[in-house]
């Protein structure tokens, strides 16, 4: 279709026509093909807006010359005969498509002018009214898109062009232009159902959108046409089609098209805003209420009700979907417990308790009058799900909704702490009773940097010590853990070690080294290693400080840090009889693993965690099995080799050599108890595994000997 065009010399024209139609400069050749439109389409939508306009001044010779050889009528004739090419060729990329389709719309709005006389309809519907000279000639020249066998991504191409290309913004729609503006959504939602590629889903997504902000354009000016309004008001035809394409859409594979219908959805409520009659007041429009009803009463395993109903959170506020269910709260909380659904039930919370915020700080300007009410609806249900839910339910809650809560309002901290020291004791079986939830909130608040640790007084003296204590040696794994991480765990690591953590690390530990379960000495492993970390780097950064000046108070604060390591070391030699009792043991025969169950009956005491209502005794203890000797000798003697081995080689050591004036962390004493300790372990384990233990442990002591310059060692 393009030969007849591409072998004429190319005319004089009044703009740069070799640069739009791609021809080669001094052949005489036009390059219509894939390869050359690509590079010339593909980013020319400026250079095409700005050549093209310039013809608009000689439009009405072209239309009206009776000589069919005119240049220019030719020329104009050709370009469009070039694009009708690119646009029906499937072989073109869809980027080039895309620029083809702006191309032809602004060539002929160019050519016969802004007005509603733009004839871009017939195109779409591949029709055309006879009678003007203007049509006739459309009609000629790009003959290829009125076929009715074209392809249907054409239709799709030339609406992105006339949404792109025609003015929508600030002007009062004729007829023409109001008939456009509708046909458009119908065209694409036809071509929607036909489509199948990934990549053209896309383009219609993006066109779609394209189409609702050029609507919400037209309908903001003071008059615009009554059947536009009839028409793109909530609860129309259109309007219908278009939310059921949202809802099928919501959770596309392709992430740009999810984007793009949320988008779509924004758009679509303000659309209705401004054509009907409650624009004052949204929440008094009984469209938006029974939107709104129902999609609350859609299933809550549908991932798409989520973000409908947060896009209706920011087109309403808060209160209104409070005010239609006032257990949306707990009821999202519950649903929290399912992994697939965490995310988006956390990010509707958000939503919602953000807004509400907003909402109330604006209603009460006075203080903090309104945090009452947020507390009763937010921070309540939470501490309630928190008290009485399994463990396992509320896992998603700490990870996804907690953190957020708090970082948006730091000030419920002290509210919830207050609130679960009042609450009575939690008797239902696998919960984690208000001790565990008010360790779990503390914790959240300190990985946030919400809750921050003062050498005299730990944590601001939101809570009592005894409690801390009590929540140590909890008798749920979890609540443990939890009260260990509010002691490891810091928003820096650099922040300073309190004597208090430091006494309620000594505290821990005793009560928890013989832990059965590979989950919690594996979290005990890593919060230990955060704790000795943030020593390393608090004791490098006094290190530096003291090398500078003399500070007595830093000073202190080193040697203070020798105390959990003291405590770690004689925890480890309070097991080290039976760990020892138990690697010198023969494998095959278990005649002396019964000799040292005997033995640590009569001489250890297994300390079993308490209750939380135990009130922070002594505890109990239990008898044991030769299995549960063994098992716990094996880890016991795992995990001491593993940590006095770390702390060799990473501790400083106490030298006089090296720190004449007494500074550093190991002395060479415990350097020396250390290697003994390895020593026996070498010389009488016959296991090899066992061997194998001390050996990874020792070559890390002897490397730490070989760089101390210590002489005694």
């Amino acid at each position: 279709m393009c030969s007849s065009f591409a072998n004429r010399s190319p005319p004089v024209l009044p703009v740069d026509f070799e640069l739009l139609c791609g021809a080669e400069q001094g052949s005489g050749q036009s390059s219509c093909g894939p390869g050359s439109a690509d590079a010339v389409l593909s980013g020319s939508g400026e250079g095409l807006n700005a050549g093209v306009s310039e013809i608009s001044g000689t439009r009405t010779a072209v239309l009206s010359a009776s000589n069919d050889q005119s240049d220019l009528r030719q020329a104009l004739s050709g370009l469009l005969n070039c694009y009708t090419c690119i646009l029906t060729d499937e072989e073109f990329v869809q980027t080039v498509q895309s620029t083809a389709g702006m191309a032809v719309v602004l060539l002929i709005r160019s050519i016969m002018g802004n007005g509603d006389d733009v004839p871009v309809e017939g195109l779409l519907q591949c029709s055309v009214d006879a009678g003007s000279i203007a049509t006739q000639w459309l009609r000629q020249s790009c003959a290829g898109l009125y076929e009715s066998s074209r392809p249907a991504a054409v239709a799709l191409y030339l609406s992105q062009g006339a949404l792109a290309m025609l003015s929508w913004r600030g002007r009062t729609l004729g007829p023409q232009a109001e008939k456009l503006l509708l046909l458009i959504p119908e065209v694409l939602l036809s071509l929607d159902t036909r489509v199948k590629e990934s990549s053209t889903v896309m383009v219609v997504a993006r066109v779609l959108t394209l189409w609702s902000g050029a609507a919400v354009d037209c309908v903001q000016v003071d008059m615009y046409p009554p059947l536009l309004r009839l028409s793109l008001v909530g609860g129309s035809p259109l309007i219908a089609r278009l939310h059921h394409h949202i809802y099928a859409h919501w959770e596309h594979p392709l992430d740009g098209v999810r984007h793009q219908t949320r988008s779509m959805f924004q758009s679509l409520l303000t659309l209705h805003q401004h054509c009907s009659d409650h624009k004052s007041d949204p929440t008094s429009d009984p469209y938006i209420t029974q939107l709104s009803r129902d999609l609350l009463a859609l299933e809550w395993h549908m991932k798409w009700k989520y973000g409908t109903l947060a896009c209706m959170v920011e087109h309403l506020g808060a209160e209104y979907l409070l005010k239609l269910d006032g257990g949306l709260p707990s009821r999202l909380l519950g649903l929290m417990g399912d992994q697939t659904m965490a995310p988006y039930a956390s990010d509707l919370l958000e939503k919602l308790f953000v807004s509400h915020k907003a909402q109330l700080c604006a209603r009460f300007r006075d203080g903090d009058v309104w945090i009452d009410g947020w507390h009763e609806v937010w921070v309540r249900p939470l501490l309630q799900v928190l008290c009485t839910a399994r463990l396992d339910q509320t896992t998603y809650i700490l990870d996804y909704f907690l953190p957020k809560l708090l970082r948006w309002n730091p000030s419920s901290l002290s509210h919830m702490v207050q609130a679960l020291q009042e609450m009575p004791t939690c008797t239902e079986a696998g919960s984690r009773g208000a001790l565990g939830a008010l360790m779990t909130c503390l914790r959240a608040a300190r990985s946030q940097g919400v809750l921050k640790s003062v050498e005299e007084e730990l944590w601001g003296g939101l809570v009592p010590l005894p409690l801390k204590r009590q929540a140590l040696v909890h008798k749920h794994d979890q609540v443990r853990m939890d009260a260990l991480g509010l002691v490891c765990e810091s928003h820096r690591s650099t922040e300073t070690l309190s004597r208090q953590e430091i006494e309620l690390i000594c505290y821990f530990l005793p009560f928890n080294l013989n832990s059965q379960s590979p989950g919690v000495r594996q979290q005990t492993v890593s919060l230990l290693k955060k704790l000795l970390c943030r020593v390393k780097d608090r004791a490098q950064l006094l290190q530096k400080r003291l090398d500078q000046h003399d500070d007595h108070k830093d000073q202190q604060v080193l040697n203070m840090y020798q105390r959990p390591l003291l405590a770690s070391r004689k925890s480890c030699r309070r097991f080290n009889l039976v760990t020892q009792m138990t690697f010198s043991l023969v494998p095959e025969s278990w005649t002396p693993v019964r000799a040292a169950v005997t033995a640590s009956r009569k001489k250890n005491t297994v300390h079993k965690p308490q209750s939380c209502n135990s009130g922070g005794g002594d505890g109990e203890a239990y008898r044991v099995t030769a299995q549960m000797v063994l098992v716990c000798c094996w880890r016991t003697m795992k995990e001491v080799s593993m940590l006095l081995g770390h702390l060799c080689q990473s501790m400083p050591l106490r030298c006089p050599l090296t720190h004449p004036d007494g500074r550093g962390v190991v002395t060479e004493d415990q350097v020396e108890g250390v290697g003994k300790y390895f020593r026996e372990q070498l010389l009488q384990s016959r296991h090899r595994g066992a061997f194998e233990l001390a050996y990874v442990g020792f070559v890390q002591l002897t490397e730490m000997l070989c760089r101390s310059g210590s002489a005694a060692l």
